[in-house]
């Protein structure tokens, strides 16, 4: 999200999958390592469904890059996080919290976190 706000990543663009679910959510007294591969029957066959599902979509945008995907498609749903952050009005959650505009980020500066001792050259 901080890379789409800063300009940097095209949020439109991303693919989300996800496997493995909650694994770093683990009962009291648990570890998420144990939650992870001990106590979730599941785990293997997830960690084998990303590629099974990842690879046909990968070749399947690099086969037609330059006739479909290369000036990006216009998607017909909204795309951002359930704040609005991006700007538009999310069709689930609580709505935007930024009036339908983007979100600022604070500018931050290498010199200054040099000068508050931050970081050490």
């Amino acid at each position: 999200m901080r890379g789409a706000l800063s300009g940097l990543v095209d949020f439109s663009r991303i693919i989300i999958m996800r496997t493995a679910s909650d694994f770093d959510r683990p009962f009291p007294g648990q570890s998420a390592a144990t939650n992870l591969f001990l106590m979730s029957p599941g785990f293997d066959i997830s960690i084998q469904n990303i590629p099974a599902a990842g690879v046909p979509i990968v070749t399947g945008i690099l086969s037609q890059w330059g006739q479909r995907f290369e000036r990006g498609l216009k998607p017909s749903n909204y795309v951002g996080d359930i704040f609005g952050s991006l700007g538009g009005k999310p069709d689930f959650g609580p709505g935007s919290l930024f009036g339908g505009k983007p979100a600022t980020l604070p500018k931050r500066s290498l010199r200054s976190r040099m000068r508050r001792g931050a970081i050490r050259v």
